[in-house]
Protein backbone atom coordinates (compact mmCIF):
# COMPACT_ATOMS: atom_id res chain seq x y z
CA UNK A 1 0.00 0.00 0.00
CA UNK A 2 1.21 3.11 -1.03
CA UNK A 3 1.76 6.45 1.39
CA UNK A 4 -1.16 8.29 0.21
CA UNK A 5 -3.56 5.09 0.58
CA UNK A 6 -1.71 4.44 4.29
CA UNK A 7 -2.63 8.61 4.93
CA UNK A 8 -5.61 8.80 3.24
CA UNK A 9 -6.51 5.54 5.43
CA UNK A 10 -5.80 7.16 9.18
CA UNK A 11 -7.19 10.16 7.97
CA UNK A 12 -10.59 8.49 6.82
CA UNK A 13 -10.39 6.74 10.31
CA UNK A 14 -9.76 9.74 12.20
CA UNK A 15 -12.70 11.51 10.93
CA UNK A 16 -15.04 8.27 11.66
CA UNK A 17 -13.56 8.36 15.28
CA UNK A 18 -13.96 12.32 15.57
CA UNK A 19 -17.08 11.73 14.78
CA UNK A 20 -17.94 9.17 17.24
CA UNK A 21 -16.00 11.37 19.60
CA UNK A 22 -18.40 14.43 19.49
CA UNK A 23 -21.56 12.51 19.88
CA UNK A 24 -20.46 11.44 22.83
CA UNK A 25 -19.15 14.67 24.61
CA UNK A 26 -22.43 16.32 22.74
CA UNK A 27 -24.69 14.22 25.29
CA UNK A 28 -22.58 14.23 28.56
CA UNK A 29 -22.18 18.13 28.34
CA UNK A 30 -23.73 19.75 31.68
CA UNK A 31 -23.42 22.79 30.17
CA UNK A 32 -24.68 22.93 26.51
CA UNK A 33 -24.61 26.95 26.65
CA UNK A 34 -21.20 27.51 27.39
CA UNK A 35 -19.05 27.35 24.61
CA UNK A 36 -15.26 27.66 24.17
CA UNK A 37 -12.44 29.06 21.90
CA UNK A 38 -9.63 26.76 21.39
CA UNK A 39 -6.30 27.83 20.42
CA UNK A 40 -3.79 25.16 19.63
CA UNK A 41 -2.67 22.21 18.33
CA UNK A 42 1.38 23.32 18.46
CA UNK A 43 3.24 25.83 20.59
CA UNK A 44 4.83 28.15 18.58
CA UNK A 45 7.37 30.53 19.69
CA UNK A 46 5.47 30.94 22.71
CA UNK A 47 2.83 32.04 20.83
CA UNK A 48 -0.05 29.92 20.95
CA UNK A 49 0.36 29.62 25.17
CA UNK A 50 0.26 33.59 25.02
CA UNK A 51 -3.19 34.01 23.05
CA UNK A 52 -5.00 31.33 24.87
CA UNK A 53 -3.49 32.97 28.37
CA UNK A 54 -5.26 36.38 27.34
CA UNK A 55 -8.09 35.49 25.40
CA UNK A 56 -10.88 35.17 26.83
CA UNK A 57 -13.55 31.79 27.45
CA UNK A 58 -10.36 29.45 25.71
CA UNK A 59 -9.07 26.74 26.53
CA UNK A 60 -5.27 25.56 25.37
CA UNK A 61 -5.17 22.31 23.99
CA UNK A 62 -1.33 21.28 22.90
CA UNK A 63 -0.43 18.10 20.88
CA UNK A 64 3.59 19.01 20.68
CA UNK A 65 5.18 21.67 23.10
CA UNK A 66 7.85 23.91 22.91
CA UNK A 67 10.05 23.75 26.02
CA UNK A 68 11.79 27.03 26.17
CA UNK A 69 8.49 28.57 27.03
CA UNK A 70 6.85 27.48 30.04
CA UNK A 71 2.95 28.01 29.27
CA UNK A 72 -0.13 26.89 31.59
CA UNK A 73 -2.14 25.06 29.20
CA UNK A 74 -5.55 23.70 29.16
CA UNK A 75 -4.46 19.92 27.80
CA UNK A 76 -0.88 18.69 26.98
CA UNK A 77 -0.16 15.55 25.54
CA UNK A 78 1.69 13.29 27.27
CA UNK A 79 5.26 13.23 25.68
CA UNK A 80 7.76 10.11 25.79
CA UNK A 81 11.47 10.04 25.06
CA UNK A 82 10.52 7.95 21.68
CA UNK A 83 9.42 9.81 19.36
CA UNK A 84 7.52 7.09 17.30
CA UNK A 85 5.29 6.64 20.63
CA UNK A 86 4.53 10.44 20.73
CA UNK A 87 3.48 10.40 16.72
CA UNK A 88 1.09 7.18 17.47
CA UNK A 89 -0.07 9.14 21.01
CA UNK A 90 -1.12 11.93 18.74
CA UNK A 91 -2.98 9.52 15.56
CA UNK A 92 -5.18 8.52 18.31
CA UNK A 93 -5.75 11.24 20.84
CA UNK A 94 -6.00 13.89 18.57
CA UNK A 95 -9.58 12.42 16.65
CA UNK A 96 -11.21 12.20 20.54
CA UNK A 97 -10.04 16.12 21.47
CA UNK A 98 -10.83 16.80 18.22
CA UNK A 99 -14.39 15.22 18.60
CA UNK A 100 -15.06 17.39 22.51
CA UNK A 101 -13.53 20.11 20.50
CA UNK A 102 -16.64 20.34 17.63
CA UNK A 103 -19.40 19.29 20.53
CA UNK A 104 -18.19 22.05 22.86
CA UNK A 105 -15.88 25.03 20.99
CA UNK A 106 -17.29 27.78 19.10
CA UNK A 107 -14.14 28.31 17.55
CA UNK A 108 -10.73 27.38 16.55
CA UNK A 109 -7.37 29.57 16.29
CA UNK A 110 -4.79 27.16 14.54
CA UNK A 111 -1.29 28.04 15.48
CA UNK A 112 1.04 27.11 12.75
CA UNK A 113 -0.22 24.19 9.75
CA UNK A 114 -0.44 21.07 12.41
CA UNK A 115 -3.85 19.97 13.09
CA UNK A 116 -5.82 17.14 15.67
CA UNK A 117 -6.09 15.21 12.62
CA UNK A 118 -3.07 14.26 10.44
CA UNK A 119 -2.38 16.39 8.11
CA UNK A 120 -0.15 14.49 5.61
CA UNK A 121 -2.68 13.93 3.04
CA UNK A 122 -4.44 17.19 2.80
CA UNK A 123 -2.94 19.68 4.94
CA UNK A 124 -5.58 20.35 7.46
CA UNK A 125 -8.74 20.43 4.74
CA UNK A 126 -10.16 17.63 6.08
CA UNK A 127 -10.35 18.78 9.26
CA UNK A 128 -11.25 22.70 8.82
CA UNK A 129 -14.21 21.33 6.56
CA UNK A 130 -15.56 19.46 9.04
CA UNK A 131 -15.09 21.68 11.36
CA UNK A 132 -17.12 24.48 9.65
CA UNK A 133 -19.68 22.13 9.25
CA UNK A 134 -19.84 21.26 12.49
CA UNK A 135 -20.62 25.45 13.20
CA UNK A 136 -17.36 26.60 14.10
CA UNK A 137 -15.32 29.65 13.42
CA UNK A 138 -11.89 28.91 11.63
CA UNK A 139 -8.76 31.40 12.67
CA UNK A 140 -5.31 30.24 11.13
CA UNK A 141 -2.57 32.31 12.69
CA UNK A 142 -0.03 31.84 10.54
CA UNK A 143 4.11 31.55 12.01
CA UNK A 144 6.26 31.33 8.95
CA UNK A 145 7.31 28.59 7.62
CA UNK A 146 3.63 26.87 7.86
CA UNK A 147 2.58 28.93 4.85
CA UNK A 148 5.81 30.77 3.37
CA UNK A 149 7.12 29.61 -0.12
CA UNK A 150 10.25 29.45 -1.20
CA UNK A 151 9.78 30.30 -4.71
CA UNK A 152 7.79 33.20 -4.14
CA UNK A 153 10.39 34.43 -1.84
CA UNK A 154 12.97 33.84 -3.79
CA UNK A 155 11.32 35.90 -6.65
CA UNK A 156 10.70 38.80 -4.11
CA UNK A 157 14.53 38.92 -3.74
CA UNK A 158 15.03 39.45 -7.22
CA UNK A 159 12.60 41.34 -8.05
CA UNK A 160 13.61 44.08 -4.99
CA UNK A 161 17.56 43.23 -4.99
CA UNK A 162 17.32 42.01 -1.82
CA UNK A 163 18.92 39.23 0.40
CA UNK A 164 16.27 37.30 2.37
CA UNK A 165 16.48 34.01 3.90
CA UNK A 166 15.78 31.99 0.78
CA UNK A 167 19.71 32.87 0.09
CA UNK A 168 20.72 30.86 3.00
CA UNK A 169 17.68 27.77 3.32
CA UNK A 170 19.32 25.80 0.49
CA UNK A 171 22.15 25.58 2.96
CA UNK A 172 19.58 23.90 5.53
CA UNK A 173 17.81 21.48 3.14
CA UNK A 174 17.53 21.65 -0.89
CA UNK A 175 14.17 20.47 0.13
CA UNK A 176 12.52 23.80 0.08
CA UNK A 177 13.86 24.26 -3.37
CA UNK A 178 11.38 21.49 -4.75
CA UNK A 179 8.19 21.14 -6.81
CA UNK A 180 6.80 18.83 -3.55
CA UNK A 181 7.67 21.52 -1.24
CA UNK A 182 5.74 24.33 -2.78
CA UNK A 183 2.23 21.94 -3.65
CA UNK A 184 2.45 21.18 -0.04
CA UNK A 185 2.26 24.73 0.22
CA UNK A 186 -0.08 25.85 -2.45
CA UNK A 187 -2.11 22.95 -0.95
CA UNK A 188 -2.30 24.85 2.70
CA UNK A 189 -3.18 28.29 1.05
CA UNK A 190 -6.16 26.60 -0.44
CA UNK A 191 -7.68 24.97 2.27
CA UNK A 192 -6.80 28.25 4.11
CA UNK A 193 -8.72 30.02 1.24
CA UNK A 194 -11.71 27.97 1.37
CA UNK A 195 -12.18 27.24 4.97
CA UNK A 196 -10.53 30.15 7.28
CA UNK A 197 -12.93 32.83 8.39
CA UNK A 198 -9.82 35.19 9.93
CA UNK A 199 -6.30 34.68 8.53
CA UNK A 200 -3.16 36.85 10.15
CA UNK A 201 0.07 36.58 7.93
CA UNK A 202 2.89 38.44 7.09
CA UNK A 203 2.35 38.59 3.30
CA UNK A 204 5.75 39.80 2.22
CA UNK A 205 7.98 38.21 4.89
CA UNK A 206 6.23 35.31 4.73
CA UNK A 207 4.85 35.02 0.68
CA UNK A 208 2.48 32.30 0.02
CA UNK A 209 -0.18 31.36 -2.56
CA UNK A 210 -3.13 32.87 -0.04
CA UNK A 211 -5.80 34.56 -2.26
CA UNK A 212 -7.76 35.29 0.53
CA UNK A 213 -7.74 38.99 3.01
CA UNK A 214 -5.09 38.70 5.31
CA UNK A 215 -4.87 40.57 8.57
CA UNK A 216 -1.94 42.16 10.50
CA UNK A 217 0.18 39.62 12.28
CA UNK A 218 -0.29 40.52 15.83
CA UNK A 219 2.16 39.71 18.72
CA UNK A 220 1.14 39.22 22.20
CA UNK A 221 3.40 40.17 24.83
CA UNK A 222 2.11 39.56 28.40
CA UNK A 223 2.48 42.61 30.65
CA UNK A 224 5.11 41.30 32.45
CA UNK A 225 7.28 41.42 29.74
CA UNK A 226 7.01 45.16 29.40
CA UNK A 227 10.02 47.51 31.21
CA UNK A 228 9.47 51.32 31.58
CA UNK A 229 13.01 51.94 33.64
CA UNK A 230 16.00 53.33 32.05
CA UNK A 231 18.37 52.23 34.89
CA UNK A 232 20.17 50.71 32.37
CA UNK A 233 20.70 54.00 30.42
CA UNK A 234 22.59 55.79 33.25
CA UNK A 235 25.66 54.23 32.70
CA UNK A 236 26.87 53.42 29.46
CA UNK A 237 30.10 53.15 29.68
CA UNK A 238 30.43 50.10 27.83
CA UNK A 239 27.45 48.86 25.76
CA UNK A 240 25.85 45.72 25.90
CA UNK A 241 24.67 44.17 22.98
CA UNK A 242 22.28 41.10 23.17
CA UNK A 243 21.60 38.24 19.81
CA UNK A 244 19.08 35.12 20.60
CA UNK A 245 19.06 33.32 17.06
CA UNK A 246 16.81 30.49 16.96
CA UNK A 247 18.71 29.49 13.73
CA UNK A 248 21.77 31.13 13.41
CA UNK A 249 22.48 30.56 9.81
CA UNK A 250 19.54 31.88 9.04
CA UNK A 251 19.67 34.59 11.18
CA UNK A 252 22.85 36.22 10.28
CA UNK A 253 24.82 35.27 13.21
CA UNK A 254 28.00 34.80 11.57
CA UNK A 255 27.91 38.14 10.27
CA UNK A 256 26.83 40.03 13.10
CA UNK A 257 29.77 38.08 14.91
CA UNK A 258 31.84 39.24 12.47
CA UNK A 259 31.05 43.00 12.85
CA UNK A 260 30.95 43.04 16.59
CA UNK A 261 34.04 41.86 17.01
CA UNK A 262 35.67 44.22 14.43
CA UNK A 263 34.06 47.17 16.62
CA UNK A 264 35.68 45.71 19.26
CA UNK A 265 39.00 45.31 17.73
CA UNK A 266 38.48 48.67 17.15
CA UNK A 267 38.64 49.76 20.88
CA UNK A 268 34.01 50.44 21.63
CA UNK A 269 33.56 49.17 25.08
CA UNK A 270 31.23 46.46 23.49
CA UNK A 271 30.20 43.62 25.51
CA UNK A 272 28.53 40.82 23.37
CA UNK A 273 26.04 38.02 24.77
CA UNK A 274 24.98 35.49 22.38
CA UNK A 275 22.52 33.09 23.83
CA UNK A 276 21.69 29.69 22.23
CA UNK A 277 19.04 27.24 23.01
CA UNK A 278 18.01 28.80 26.45
CA UNK A 279 14.68 29.27 27.71
CA UNK A 280 12.46 31.93 27.10
CA UNK A 281 12.38 33.32 30.25
CA UNK A 282 16.35 33.30 30.46
CA UNK A 283 16.59 35.30 27.27
CA UNK A 284 14.22 38.04 29.52
CA UNK A 285 16.63 37.96 31.98
CA UNK A 286 18.94 38.73 29.59
CA UNK A 287 16.87 41.65 28.18
CA UNK A 288 16.39 43.80 31.19
CA UNK A 289 19.90 44.36 31.16
CA UNK A 290 20.98 45.17 27.17
CA UNK A 291 20.98 48.41 24.86
CA UNK A 292 21.35 46.81 21.78
CA UNK A 293 19.61 43.86 20.51
CA UNK A 294 20.15 42.71 17.04
CA UNK A 295 17.32 40.60 15.80
CA UNK A 296 18.37 38.92 12.39
CA UNK A 297 19.42 39.96 9.10
CA UNK A 298 17.24 38.81 6.52
CA UNK A 299 13.91 38.85 7.62
CA UNK A 300 10.88 41.72 6.62
CA UNK A 301 8.95 40.97 10.02
CA UNK A 302 10.46 41.86 13.16
CA UNK A 303 10.48 38.31 15.32
CA UNK A 304 9.00 37.64 18.51
CA UNK A 305 12.55 38.43 19.69
CA UNK A 306 12.77 42.12 18.72
CA UNK A 307 9.20 42.47 19.97
CA UNK A 308 10.08 41.86 23.23
CA UNK A 309 13.34 43.33 23.41
CA UNK A 310 11.20 46.59 22.38
CA UNK A 311 8.95 45.83 24.94
CA UNK A 312 11.86 45.71 27.38
CA UNK A 313 12.85 49.26 26.18
CA UNK A 314 16.09 48.35 23.94
CA UNK A 315 16.83 49.43 20.74
CA UNK A 316 16.53 46.73 18.16
CA UNK A 317 18.29 46.45 15.27
CA UNK A 318 16.65 44.51 12.57
CA UNK A 319 15.83 43.65 8.76
CA UNK A 320 12.31 44.28 9.22
CA UNK A 321 10.73 47.11 6.82
CA UNK A 322 7.81 48.67 6.53
CA UNK A 323 8.36 49.58 2.88
CA UNK A 324 8.25 46.05 1.80
CA UNK A 325 5.88 44.46 4.69
CA UNK A 326 3.34 47.17 4.90
CA UNK A 327 0.63 45.78 6.93
CA UNK A 328 3.18 46.65 9.38
CA UNK A 329 1.45 49.18 11.75
CA UNK A 330 2.24 53.13 12.37
CA UNK A 331 5.56 54.50 11.80
CA UNK A 332 7.21 50.94 11.96
CA UNK A 333 10.82 51.81 10.62
CA UNK A 334 11.06 54.55 13.28
CA UNK A 335 10.55 52.29 15.92
CA UNK A 336 13.91 50.05 14.98
CA UNK A 337 17.35 50.51 13.57
CA UNK A 338 16.59 48.92 9.68
CA UNK A 339 19.54 46.85 9.00
CA UNK A 340 21.05 44.86 6.09
CA UNK A 341 23.73 42.53 6.45
CA UNK A 342 25.97 45.20 3.98
CA UNK A 343 25.70 48.14 6.55
CA UNK A 344 25.21 46.58 9.97
CA UNK A 345 28.84 47.71 10.53
CA UNK A 346 27.87 51.02 10.00
CA UNK A 347 24.82 51.45 11.82
CA UNK A 348 26.24 50.27 15.17
CA UNK A 349 29.31 52.06 14.90
CA UNK A 350 26.96 55.51 14.58
CA UNK A 351 24.63 54.61 17.69
CA UNK A 352 28.31 53.47 19.68
CA UNK A 353 29.53 56.81 18.92
CA UNK A 354 26.39 58.66 19.77
CA UNK A 355 25.32 56.73 23.19
CA UNK A 356 22.40 58.74 23.44
CA UNK A 357 20.97 58.19 20.43
CA UNK A 358 20.44 54.56 21.48
CA UNK A 359 18.00 55.43 24.27
CA UNK A 360 16.24 57.16 21.97
CA UNK A 361 15.75 54.75 19.57
CA UNK A 362 14.76 52.13 22.66
CA UNK A 363 12.24 54.29 23.52
CA UNK A 364 10.78 54.85 20.05
CA UNK A 365 10.37 51.05 20.15
CA UNK A 366 9.19 51.04 23.55
CA UNK A 367 6.44 52.83 22.60
CA UNK A 368 5.99 51.45 19.25
CA UNK A 369 5.43 47.71 21.29
CA UNK A 370 3.39 49.28 23.61
CA UNK A 371 1.15 50.16 21.26
CA UNK A 372 0.66 46.92 18.61
CA UNK A 373 2.02 44.30 20.90
CA UNK A 374 0.67 44.13 24.08
CA UNK A 375 -1.72 41.06 24.65
CA UNK A 376 -4.33 42.52 26.36
CA UNK A 377 -5.53 45.30 23.43
CA UNK A 378 -3.96 42.35 20.82
CA UNK A 379 -6.22 39.96 22.66
CA UNK A 380 -9.54 41.82 23.06
CA UNK A 381 -8.95 42.51 19.30
CA UNK A 382 -8.88 39.10 18.32
CA UNK A 383 -11.41 38.19 21.07
CA UNK A 384 -13.69 41.28 18.35
CA UNK A 385 -13.23 39.72 15.59
CA UNK A 386 -14.16 36.13 15.91
CA UNK A 387 -17.11 37.20 17.92
CA UNK A 388 -18.49 39.14 15.16
CA UNK A 389 -17.92 36.20 12.78
CA UNK A 390 -19.60 34.12 15.19
CA UNK A 391 -22.55 36.21 15.63
CA UNK A 392 -22.62 36.39 11.85
CA UNK A 393 -22.82 33.08 11.27
CA UNK A 394 -25.32 32.24 14.22
CA UNK A 395 -27.31 34.51 12.41
CA UNK A 396 -27.94 33.26 9.42
CA UNK A 397 -30.99 31.25 8.36
CA UNK A 398 -30.95 27.58 8.50
CA UNK A 399 -33.09 24.95 6.19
Amino acid sequence: MGRQKITFAILQWQSVTASVSRLIFFVLRKTPDKRFWIVGPDEIAGLTGEIGRYLQDSKIIILGRNNKFQNEFSFVLLETKWRSLNHLLRLIVGPILFGWILANAKGIIYVGDNGFLTTSFDNRAKEMEIAKDAGLIICCYLTGSDIRSIKLATLNEEKYGLELYPSYFRLVSNFFFTNNYELVKKSFAEAIDKHSDITFNAPFDQASYLVTKVYFFRYFIREARYSNLEDKFNSIDRIKILHAPSNPLIKGTQIIRADVKRLQSEGYPVDYVELLGVSNEHVFQQLITSHIVINELYSMMPGVFAVEAMAAKCAVFTSADQQFETLLPGESNNAWVVVRPGNLYENLKYYLDNPAEIIIKARLGYEWASSYARATTNAAYLLNQLNEKYKDYKSRPTN
